[in-house]
């Protein structure tokens, strides 16, 4: 199983980014599989992404969670692998941005966009436990 598990992570790690995971879907199903484990699979994966969900507020590591959950999906759904990867190229991007206008700041730049981020993270934070309490 772990080899597997390694197999499967080598599978995700070596795809390009925008295909890396409709690559993963495609591997998991061109190998025959039961239905009872694409099942579970799937259900697990809703399990997880459920439960990141619920810890996304708190600290620790709700998206972790959520982010696994959400690759369990996409083993099974062509929809969520499309999605996962459709995302993780506007990421990307978004990263690339936020680092290329970090290195353009001067300090007092760089301790705006800080406080920024800060708060913005805390009102979502605030947003979601005011949300679901």
């Amino acid at each position: 199983m772990i080899e597997k598990l390694r197999r499967d992570w080598r599978t995700l790690w070596k795809s390009r980014p925008g295909r890396r995971f409709q690559a993963y879907y495609e591997s998991r199903h061109a190998a025959a599989s039961n239905r009872l484990g694409r099942v579970l699979n799937l259900a697990l994966g809703l399990l997880l992404s459920a439960t990141g969900l619920f810890f996304l507020p708190a600290p620790g590591p709700g998206m972790l969670i959520l982010l696994l959950g959400a690759g369990m999906i996409a083993r099974e759904s062509l929809f969520m692998a499309r999605l996962l990867d459709g995302a993780e190229v506007r990421g990307r991007r978004l990263l690339a941005a936020g680092a290329r206008l970090w290195a353009r700041s001067s300090v007092l730049g760089r301790t705006l966009i800080a406080l920024i981020v800060v708060a913005v993270g805390g009102g979502l934070g605030f947003l979601a436990w005011w949300t679901w309490v």
